[in-house]
């Protein structure tokens, strides 16, 4: 499936808030019976990405918090993609000529400032911004798997087998990022069988079709 889409300067506002701004996701609790609901606010997902490089360090306070001389160890991962991504962001800012910033938040927010009235296709920059968004949220929160109860709608396996010598039932596996702002769009079923894969969010509501009506469905999505 060709994705034929382009992005155009209100899906880069969207990209950039996306890395920037604050979210506020709401979160239901139940106390003494009584059920309420709040909205918690998470900061923008470059700073919890610089946060993750010392995740030991989160939430520390009290008796658990690290002393001064207390070596604190990296996350390496999370380092290399900041600094790759900081990297990015800061080529970005020397050729619009938003000048340097001392965070990625700043130097992302001035670069989109600095390219309003010249950025006329910014299709490249959306999808960049967007793998960035995910690459985050993947290392943050890894992405969800459920295994379906169906048989395959592509071969017809109701059990797979691999060259490892792992095996089992339920073929089929749908993986998803679950604090996406739009999961079924981060969505994917593979079948453990054949290898098919539909990803995206008009191949598995195709997906989804053919599993609710087999006696209709006639063979892989194209």
């Amino acid at each position: 499936m060709t994705d034929e889409t382009r992005y155009d300067a209100y899906d880069l506002r969207r990209a950039v808030d996306e890395l920037t701004l604050p979210t506020h996701l709401p979160v239901t609790q139940v106390v003494n019976g009584t059920t309420y609901k709040r909205r918690v606010e998470h900061p923008p997902l470059l700073v919890q990405l610089e946060a993750a490089i010392h995740s030991t360090m989160v939430g520390g306070g009290g008796a658990g918090r690290s002393e001064p001389w207390t070596v604190v160890p990296l996350d390496g991962d999370a380092l290399y993609q900041f600094t790759i991504i900081s990297s990015q962001i800061t080529d970005w800012c020397r050729m619009a000529g938003a000048g340097r910033h001392p965070h990625p938040v700043d130097g992302l927010r001035a670069w989109h400032a600095a390219t309003l009235a010249t950025l006329t296709e910014p299709h490249g920059n959306v999808v960049q911004l967007r793998q960035w968004a995910g690459l985050i949220r993947s290392k943050l929160n890894p992405r969800r798997r459920r295994d379906l109860p169906d048989p395959c709608p592509e071969c017809g396996a109701t059990s797979w087998a691999d060259m490892d010598g792992n095996s089992g039932l339920r073929p089929l596996v749908v993986s998803f990022q679950p604090d996406s702002p739009d999961v079924l769009a981060t969505a994917s079923v593979t079948c453990r069988a054949c290898a098919t894969e539909w990803r995206g969010i008009t191949a598995v509501r195709a997906v989804a079709w053919m599993l609710e009506h087999p006696e209709m469905s006639g063979g892989a999505v194209e």
